[in-house]
């Protein structure tokens, strides 16, 4: 079943990392906690790229074939833990702004004082975080087309009509859930 399904993961994987890409090119808020939600929708939209990746290829491929997909999952995972950055930031500067009160009054305003600054200093390096996180987004998206175009050129009719179907299907679900 899963032989009959590599397009479908493949159409999957594509929808998903569109729509990721559509996601950390639009404006971002400028609330720390609606960036962090942001952040978390990315992990989901990310994880999907990843397990339908991994899901896509299919099962009597050639050992060189799977090796050349090590490059793409390698990068794939490296989107994801530059999303997890952005997301602890984010998480942090809010928890910190939330919770002022308490943590100056718990570990004192000196200490206090310096956590603060950490959050200044943490905004200048997620927009650096961010801008390249896009760039990275930017490889990952040519090496998916070209990725894309070689396992289509082995598609069926059947197959290639599978996949614009699930490419449709899938980019309708994700979008809905990239939202904020």
């Amino acid at each position: 079943m899963a032989e009959l399904n590599y397009c479908v993961e493949t159409a999957r994987r594509d929808a998903a990392y569109d729509c990721l890409c559509n996601a950390c090119s639009a404006e971002w808020p400028e609330s720390h906690q609606q960036r962090g939600i942001l952040y978390g929708r990315c992990v989901m939209l990310i994880n999907a790229v990843i397990a339908a990746a991994e899901r896509s290829v299919p099962m009597r491929t050639k050992p060189r074939q799977v090796l050349s997909e090590k490059p793409l999952l390698h990068l794939l995972n490296l989107i994801k833990q530059q999303i997890q950055t952005l997301n602890s930031i984010a998480e942090h500067v809010f928890n910190v702004s939330s919770e002022a009160e308490l943590l100056a009054e718990l570990l004192g305003v000196e200490i206090f004082r310096k956590l603060e600054e950490t959050c200044r200093s943490f905004d200048g390096h997620e927009r650096a975080a961010l801008k390249a996180l896009n760039e990275t987004l930017g490889i990952g998206k040519e090496l998916i087309q070209a990725n894309t175009l070689v396992r289509k050129s082995g598609f069926g009719a059947d197959d290639l009509r599978r996949y614009d179907k699930a490419y449709e299907e899938y980019k309708s679900h994700y979008s809905e859930e990239a939202r904020l």
